[in-house]
């Protein structure tokens, strides 16, 4: 009814159609002597009803040096494909996926894609990775203890040289618990945070230097 063209070879699939519209179509062949006549009209209306409805949770997993990330969209609605773009080519389709991250730390983009017989919805989302690339002194020797904990957590690490330091304590949502700045630091170095007043759970420690980020984990047990 557009009279929109379609070349190709069979099978042809027909994109964006809209959701509970009506559409004729007619098929010819061609070759080398021309077009053959139409074929007859072919009638039908596409699907009606409502578009994917993105619903998901992530959560982590951690080595020393990468963020295991499982995505779930099984809360999700009137979908029936699932697919996900976690950037640099990185893609996965299914309900639920794991990605794998390695540093540096920082923010990363991740987009999921959900369709049905009436079209697809793009939802972009961020999540916080917090593991490291480098192996220098600072993530060579930070240690933390007690380690599950339930209060007081003491941190100690050795730095080259002089680098302005700063610690901090977030909990798995990203929701900043404590940061402290101690300025210029050089050697060994200690401190203790106290966690009395967080609720059990997993938390990450950050210690950021002029040479990069370090993170460890973090278990309050009460």
């Amino acid at each position: 009814g557009t009279g929109t063209v379609i070349q190709g070879s069979s099978p042809i699939q027909l994109n964006g159609l809209s959701p509970g519209t009506a559409y004729d179509v007619v098929i010819w062949d061609t070759c080398a002597s021309g077009y053959s006549d139409t074929s007859a009209v072919h009638s039908f209306t596409t699907a009606s009803g409502p578009l994917p409805t993105a619903s998901f949770t992530y959560s982590s997993a951690y080595t020393q040096t990468t963020q295991t990330v499982t995505f779930d969209a099984s809360g999700s609605t009137n979908a029936t494909g699932y697919y996900w773009d976690f950037g640099g080519g990185n893609l996965d389709t299914g309900v639920v996926v794991n990605n794998i991250y390695t540093g540096p730390g920082g923010q990363r983009t991740v987009t999921l894609t959900l369709e049905n017989a009436c079209g697809q919805t793009d939802t972009t989302f961020t999540i916080n990775i917090y593991v490291d690339i480098e192996e220098n002194l600072l993530s060579r020797t930070l240690n933390v203890y007690p380690n599950p904990t339930s209060g007081e957590v003491n941190i100690e690490f050795s730095i080259e040289g002089v680098q302005d330091v700063q610690t901090r304590i977030v909990n798995v949502l990203g929701q900043e618990v404590s940061k402290t700045h101690h300025g210029s630091l050089s050697g060994t170095f200690r401190y203790r945070y106290d966690l009395s007043d967080q609720p059990s759970g997993i938390y990450l420690l950050e210690v950021t230097s002029d040479r990069g980020k370090v993170t460890r984990r973090i278990t309050m047990e009460r």
